[in-house]
């Protein structure tokens, strides 16, 4: 994603030629309900669509302390694109999303205030067969426990189409700016994205420079590779280096307590997997390992909130495998997936709130005017902190979700959603309550 160029949001599916709109709304438990409302129009490359969306639950006690945690979002998002010229495109998109999330907070009183307003325009230029450039601009507001933020990037990407091949160039400006607090962050970033085969082994090669006005320069990259050994086997390789800045929050709350040291994170990471098709059935996997430095950990030696701040905890060593096998049987599609996952210090101890296995089961079937979903999902037991923070265990669980819908006619259809279907009571942090059983009735019209 960042390390090839600027992350956007445009959602500019080509539908089919016309105008098309749609209205959802769903009710369930904890008094749930939503209202969805989206259109499209498209034609010769021109296109307009928007989504409006209001969303309501009466939340749950988790704490069980009697109150509840209400959450109440509006959002909606438009994208318009057009065709200049033959050789000329422009993209807009607008986005706001205003929400109030209550949540438990042990320090003080809520600040439930979570709202975004994001701006993007692109415009592509085809100079010839073998050159486009792009230019992307992105402006996005953000609110969040009163705290307002404003972050503005700044691209252009020149993309050069080769015979069996791709090469990208670009640079970007980003300035993220904490408006209460007047401090910003600016990083401008080079990078580049080569991608090409070569007898028959597909490759791909980026990098990126950051020029960082708060952590100097630093650079990240990738390298990937597959092959297709033959009609129904592929194998594949990976190798990368990431970073993970201090945001303002991090920044802030150390800035405050007099400490200044906290250093970015860094991740080497390197992934190998294949897969084989065997006809009515179907086979994937891949392990990975990644070593992460200067691991942010959050750093409370009061027991007050004012007084915390971030610290690098040395590093942590995260190795996994992944298996995924899908078949269909007697009509049912059948996919299975299976995760184990280890992320742990040198000293053997494990990061908090990490299952070492997680595992699925999702079949789905369409009969007639009937869909159904089926999935099982399981996780194994895990620690709530970091090891040896405390040895507080949060045990392993496995919830039955359950879906159905019935297309009425080719306008309208209705559905049934049912999750944590047995009401398994688990915790995914100690002491906070998940959801139990939940009901969601809906019911959509195409117009």
């Amino acid at each position: 994603g960042a390390i090839g160029g600027v992350v956007h949001v445009f959602t500019n599916k080509e539908s089919k030629p016309g105008t098309h709109s749609k209205v959802s709304f769903s009710y369930g438990t904890h008094n749930s309900k939503k209202l969805t409302l989206s259109s499209s129009s498209s034609n010769n490359g021109n296109y307009i669509n928007y989504v409006l969306s209001d969303y309501h639950t009466d939340g749950i006690d988790a704490t069980s302390d009697g109150d509840l945690d209400p959450i109440d979002r509006t959002s909606g998002s438009l994208n318009i694109g057009g065709v200049i010229s033959d050789n000329t495109n422009v993209k807009l998109n607008l986005l706001k999303t205003n929400a109030t999330i209550e949540y438990d907070d042990t320090w003080g009183t809520p600040k439930p205030d979570n709202n975004l307003t994001q701006f993007n325009v692109e415009v592509n230029h085809q100079f010839n067969n073998k050159l486009n450039t792009k230019f992307d601009y992105m402006s996005q507001k953000t609110q969040r426990r009163e705290d307002k933020y404003s972050l503005n990037t700044i691209a252009i990407i020149n993309e050069y189409a080769f015979e069996d091949s791709k090469l990208s160039i670009g640079v970007s400006n980003t300035v993220d700016k904490d408006i209460d607090n007047t401090k910003q962050i600016k990083h401008t970033d080079l990078f580049s994205q080569w991608q090409g085969v070569i007898s028959d082994n597909e490759l791909s090669i980026g990098a990126r420079i950051v020029d960082h006005d708060k952590f100097s320069k630093h650079n990240t990259y990738n390298v990937n590779w597959a092959k297709n050994l033959d009609s129904d086997v592929r194998v594949t390789a990976s190798y990368g280096k990431a970073t993970n800045l201090p945001d303002h929050y991090k920044n802030n709350q150390n800035l405050t307590n007099g400490k200044t040291e906290l250093k970015p994170e860094h991740s080497k990471n390197i992934e190998f997997g294949a897969s084989k098709d065997y006809g009515t059935w179907s086979l994937s996997g891949k392990v990975y390992k990644s070593k992460v430095t200067n691991v942010f950990k959050y750093f409370d030696p009061d027991s007050n909130y004012l007084t915390a701040y971030y610290t690098n905890d040395g590093t942590v060593n995260i190795e996994g495998i992944e298996l995924m096998a899908d078949t269909d049987l007697l009509g049912w599609s059948i996919d299975t997936n299976y995760d184990y996952n280890t992320a742990k210090k040198p000293n053997g101890d494990q990061k908090g709130r990490r299952p070492n296995h997680t595992a699925s089961i999702t079949t789905t079937k369409t009969y007639g005017k009937y869909s159904y979903r089926i999935n099982l999902t399981g996780k194994s037991w895990a620690w709530d902190k970091d090891k040896p923070t405390n040895d507080d265990k949060l045990g392993g669980y496995g919830l039955l979700n359950l879906f159905t819908s019935y297309d009425y006619n080719k306008q309208t259809s209705v559905s049934v959603n049912l999750n944590n279907a047995l009401d398994k009571e688990y915790e995914m942090a100690k002491g906070y309550k998940a959801l139990g059983r939940t009901l969601t009735l809906g019911v959509t019209n195409k117009f």
